[in-house]
């Protein structure tokens, strides 16, 4: 499952609801949207547990820092 984050052109948008994505779905918005996707866990558990190859880490510790290193223009999906 992935969690649907949205950055817009403004900034964060309000919170919301996260959005769960069965992996099942999550071919057809790879292919149709080209999202970007961010793997906010620490680097011990992505070496433990491994990550995917196009996956971008930002440890959920350090986002509020690095915000500026998201696309404002695409679906951000997070792991």
């Amino acid at each position: 499952m992935a969690l649907v984050l949205t950055l817009g052109p403004a900034g964060w948008a309000q919170p919301q609801e996260p959005v769960l994505i069965p992996t099942a779905e999550l071919e057809s918005i790879r292919e149709n949207q080209q999202p970007f996707f961010l793997d906010v866990r620490s680097a011990k558990e992505i070496e433990e547990l491994g990550s995917l190859e196009d996956y971008y880490n930002i440890p959920v510790d350090e986002l509020e820092k690095r915000l500026d290193e998201l696309p404002r223009d695409r679906l951000i999906l997070t792991a």
